[in-house]
């Protein structure tokens, strides 16, 4: 069995999207779980301009593609029980948007990260 490097694009976001590709590729990395919600997402994975663009999503892949690097999952980032509902009602959108963005896109696996709300004020 040949196990892969793998790494989440959360975890590069001190790069900019081409360099942080670039970056990866240079030190062996050959999976990666992308990160489609939260604060993180855009920089890696702009779910609402790939949903709204056929071209674009081919340009997205291929920029990976190009590269060697497989899109093995996506990742979703954020707080989707915290008690204010406009803050969870953001989660849930961006997070059916990454849903229908990886069925457009044959990605089959996603990974939930998801914070507690506060046990108490502050």
């Amino acid at each position: 069995m040949t196990v892969k490097l793998g790494i989440n694009t959360h975890f590069i976001m001190k790069f900019e999207r081409d360099a942080g590709l670039d970056f990866c590729q240079k030190i062996g990395v050959k999976a990666l779980e992308v990160a489609a919600t939260g604060p993180s997402a855009k920089r890696y994975c702009d779910v609402e301009r790939l949903l709204a663009d056929a071209d674009e999503r081919k340009r997205w892949l291929e920029l990976y593609a190009n590269r060697g690097l497989e899109i093995y999952s996506f990742s979703g980032h954020g707080t989707p029980l915290v008690p204010d509902k406009r803050v969870a009602a953001e989660y849930s959108r961006q997070f059916r948007q990454a849903c229908e963005l990886m069925e457009k896109l044959g990605i089959t696996r996603m990974a939930l990260v998801a914070g507690l709300p506060e046990g108490a004020e502050g």
